[in-house]
């Protein structure tokens, strides 16, 4: 079997259980598999509106704190619709009444994870949108969890996201046991579910992640958990594998960061005083030209993009000019623009060079609409305090992307001291 196959083959599986086990779930287990694998995800594998938020004026009296939990989910996903206004009073009044029980009558609930994060959600949610009960149910929660029992279970890590979702005290800073498969998944699944409550978290490691991708993949499937199990190992699998396809379809981003990095590789760079040979002279990288400075960044993407990196391509040609670009990603539609600066007045005059590029490059977009500008700052006597004037000045035209400035190597030698 192909590793495709195997993939489908396990997502089908997990899908399947989700799907038998969904119409008879609990409500707060039917919030949390939406709220960790979407709403609209949900929706296209059980074909049906896995969401019902009709009735629950009448439905908040009655079904007690699972379906608290589940109103909690929907509020905090943010689904909208003309009941949001009903969902919200019905789950503010639900609180309101549990809040009225005594300590001893609210122990079951405190026990279940996944109802304690599906009322902290939606509460979380009321105190961002500045709702005027919101901190108190919110104090009254916090309360609550910090006077219950501290439990070893699966889903412990449902609680401390739950808490420092209200009180963002620190509790997700403690590192998680990277080698236990049911942790790491839920760990994965929940930070990418609600990524700002982990972003002080340490994130596990690549040879961690591959781990539970193989495990994912190859293991039986958990015969305890029930769906919320699944659910999480679902999304897990779906994180993991987002992140393999990402990986090896670089972005935009993936070439400005590879561009700025450039910067700290003249760590390195050759330029030596003496040769080590007796039959050959110093070696001296010697950049001294724009064609210099393409030929060094195509060194950098190529292993990157590979055929899909071009230079020196003719654009189509108007009236007498024949556009010409440096480098060029062709999955991307990207331009990449490259410039030196030699003088203080050479600021000025790539701002004029890029603005005559732009309308050049861009009459037809159907091959490129994007564009990078790469500065290589050649001065003897540098002026780093005007770089960011350029860049605000270059970000401010339409369809450039980014702008990234770097200074030549330091071990270079001014331009009047190079022939030598």
């Amino acid at each position: 079997m192909t590793l495709g196959s195997i993939l489908s083959d396990r997502k089908t599986e997990l899908i399947s259980r989700i799907k038998e086990e969904y119409g008879t779930s609990v409500f707060h287990t039917r919030g949390f598999v939406n709220r960790v694998l979407g709403y609209e995800e949900v929706k296209q594998f059980i074909n049906a509106d896995c969401f019902d938020l009709s009735g629950v004026s009448e439905a908040v009296k009655y079904e007690g704190f699972p379906y608290l939990a589940y109103l909690g989910f929907a509020i905090g996903m943010g689904l909208r619709s003309s009941q949001e206004q009903t969902v919200i009073d019905a789950f503010v009044l639900g609180l309101n009444r549990l809040q009225e029980r005594s300590r001893s009558s609210l122990d079951e609930f405190l026990e279940d994870d996944v109802a304690l994060l599906g009322v902290a959600d939606g509460i979380a949610t009321l105190f961002n949108m500045q709702v005027p009960s919101a901190p108190s149910l919110r104090d009254w929660l916090i309360g609550l969890s910090d006077d219950a029992v501290p439990r070893s279970l699966w889903s412990s890590r449902m609680r401390d996201l739950s808490v420092d979702l209200l009180d963002e005290r620190g509790r997700l800073r403690e590192k998680i046991d990277e080698s236990d498969t049911v942790k790491l998944a839920l760990e994965l699944s929940l930070c990418n579910t609600w990524p700002y409550a982990f972003r002080y978290s340490s994130s596990p490691d690549q040879q961690a992640r591959n781990s539970l991708l193989k495990n994912i993949l190859y293991s039986s499937l958990p015969d305890w958990g029930g769906i919320e199990q699944t659910t999480v190992w679902l999304k897990a699998l779906d994180v993991l594998v987002d992140e393999s396809v990402e990986a090896l379809t670089p972005d935009t981003s993936d070439v400005v960061r590879l561009l700025t990095r450039t910067q700290h590789s003249f760590k390195r760079w050759v330029w030596d005083i003496n040769s080590r040979r007796t039959q050959a002279g110093p070696a001296h990288w010697l950049i001294d030209t724009e064609a210099h400075v393409q030929s060094f960044l195509w060194s950098v993407l190529y292993p990157v993009f590979g055929p899909d990196l071009v230079d020196e391509k003719y654009l189509p040609d108007f009236g007498q000019v024949q556009p010409r670009f440096d480098l060029g990603i062709t999955k991307l539609k990207l331009i990449i623009e490259v410039k030196v600066l030699r003088t203080r007045s050479d600021f000025a005059a790539i701002e004029e060079q890029v603005a005559g590029d732009l309308g050049l490059y861009f009459k037809e977009l159907e091959r490129f609409d994007r564009m990078v500008v790469y500065v290589y700052d050649d001065c003897d006597n540098p002026s780093p305090e005007n770089y960011e004037a350029l860049r605000n000045a270059l970000m401010s035209r339409e369809r450039i992307e980014e702008v990234v400035i770097v200074r030549r190597p330091s071990m270079i030698p001014n331009r009047n001291q190079r022939k030598s």
